[in-house]
């Protein structure tokens, strides 16, 4: 029995006007008015120091063999309500930090000094207090106060309004395999949101080492406005996770940055221990270089974040410049550390 031509054509081509008709996915942020999200950040750093140069004087000064580690895993958790909320742009967000914390280690083996090992612990005085973000359409930015009573306006300064990880979706409906570009500079809101939220190490010893005190701990601030590089989304479908059906968008960044942090070290060091030379800073340059992959998952009925992971390498070059008083003169100082090592984050959230 032969098949008919016209119903053998059919078949062969019915597959293929099935995927034409098929809707494009559209995973987009239009959270619902009044929405409860609770997220939680977690992000994990290993730093293995690769060289030291040093000079005094303006003459180079050998360095002897000597290692150097540090380990830090950082929690950040919020509760956000979406208190206002008008075509997929957020007028009102009242958020509270409910954790904002690290902890880590920092050794050394140094000849002549032998071994060392600290604990390092970070804190942040913003943690417990419930912050609010209203937009201000003339001024075309968020202004941020505090729920329901004063606090120290210092502790604002630098916080965004961004931890939902939106920078990374599509600009437009998506089939899987689609692939995108990503603004560089938006990546501050993915790999560490929220802005400056004072995380800073508890030890004031710790505090006036260059690449540790203050905001030099902060990824928000080296990740400035002179980053560069390219990141790319590509949308890889549907699927179904803890019962949320998300639209899955993986990232791939490489980027780099250079980040003058000369007055926010000369800040910290205004308060030296006692004992300690008198130090002027003349520079400290920091240059970041960041490698890695990640997968959002996105919750499509919602439209916020369901979770995301992300994992890469990174480096970092911190050069210092600064004169220390030695009896009735003094003596000029440089100093360039390298170090390398890994980069990890991870989000997730639950709906209340």
């Amino acid at each position: 029995m032969k098949l008919n031509r016209s119903l053998l054509a059919s078949a062969w081509t019915l597959p293929f006007l099935i995927a034409l008709a098929a809707p494009a996915d559209r995973p987009s942020f239009h959270p619902a008015q009044g929405l409860v999200v609770t997220k939680t950040f977690t992000t994990q750093n290993h730093l293995v120091l690769e060289d030291m140069q040093m000079s005094m004087g303006g003459q180079s000064h050998p360095m002897p063999e000597m290692s150097m580690e540090m380990d830090m895993e950082q929690t950040v958790e919020v509760t956000d309500t979406y208190s206002e909320v008008s075509g997929g742009k957020v007028n009102k967000l009242v958020r509270r930090f409910d954790t904002l914390s690290g902890q880590g280690s920092m050794s050394s083996d140094v000849p002549g000094m032998g071994a060392q090992d600290k604990d390092v612990t970070i804190a942040s005085a913003l943690e417990g207090k419930t912050v609010v973000f209203t937009w201000n359409e003339d001024a075309g930015e968020y202004e941020i106060a505090y729920a329901g009573g004063e606090g120290d306006q210092a502790l604002l300064e630098g916080l965004e309004e961004p931890m939902d990880l939106r920078a990374l979706l599509p600009k437009e409906d998506v089939e899987e395999g689609a692939t995108w570009e990503i603004d560089v500079k938006s990546l501050t809101s993915v790999l560490m949101p929220g802005g400056n939220l004072k995380l800073e190490p508890e030890d004031e010893e710790i505090k006036q080492m260059p690449g540790m005190g203050g905001n030099l701990s902060n990824l928000s601030d080296l990740l400035g406005d002179s980053v560069q590089g390219q990141a790319t989304g590509e949308y890889r479908g549907k699927r179904t996770v803890d019962g949320v059906e998300v639209g899955v968008i993986g990232l791939k960044i490489e980027i780099k940055s250079s980040s003058d942090m000369t007055e926010q070290v000369r800040e910290n060091m205004q308060n030296l221990p006692p004992g300690m030379p008198k130090m002027e800073v003349d520079h400290v340059d920091v240059d970041l270089e960041l490698t890695g992959e990640g997968t959002l998952y996105w919750d499509l009925a919602a439209g916020i974040v369901h979770s995301f992971e992300f994992a890469g390498t990174a480096r970092t070059v911190v050069d210092t410049g600064m004169s220390i008083e030695q009896g009735e003169g003094t003596m000029e100082f440089e100093q360039t550390m390298e170090m390398s090592g890994t980069f990890g984050s991870k989000l997730a959230t639950s709906k209340g």
